[in-house]
């Protein structure tokens, strides 16, 4: 059985969306206001100075734990069927093609709801 890992890219784009994403489906885009890390289990982390939980790192929606997430609320959301339909499930979990797969949901998603955001502003 092979093992792989997907490394955060840390990249500024990907991080306002995952931002927007977090707030969207109602989880907290944990801050730490440059507090000094604490260990806790053996992991080295932040508290949260807005919830106040131990996080290690932030929503990344590219790895495949935190992007679970973010799938099954879009799933739950009638009024985003058509978009979810779009992706093949069996793509987005693939060791090779779900890297990609996931980052093409969470953008098209992201535009979708920031382009609702923005017609609400206009009404």
């Amino acid at each position: 059985m092979k093992i792989s890992f997907v490394v955060p890219t840390g990249d500024i784009v990907n991080e306002e969306r995952d931002r927007f994403l977090t707030d969207a489906i109602g989880g907290c885009w944990h801050e730490d206001d440059g507090g000094e890390p604490v260990t806790m289990f053996a992991l080295k982390g932040h508290i949260c100075s807005k919830c106040g939980l131990f996080y290690t790192t932030k929503n990344d929606f590219s790895t495949l734990e935190d992007f679970l997430k973010l799938y099954e609320w879009a799933r739950g959301d009638p009024s985003l069927a058509d978009f979810v339909a779009q992706s093949r499930t069996r793509d987005l979990v693939n060791e090779k093609r779900g890297p990609g797969a996931r980052k093409r949901f969470a953008d098209g998603l992201y535009r979708i709801l920031t382009a609702r955001g923005r017609e609400r502003d206009n009404v």
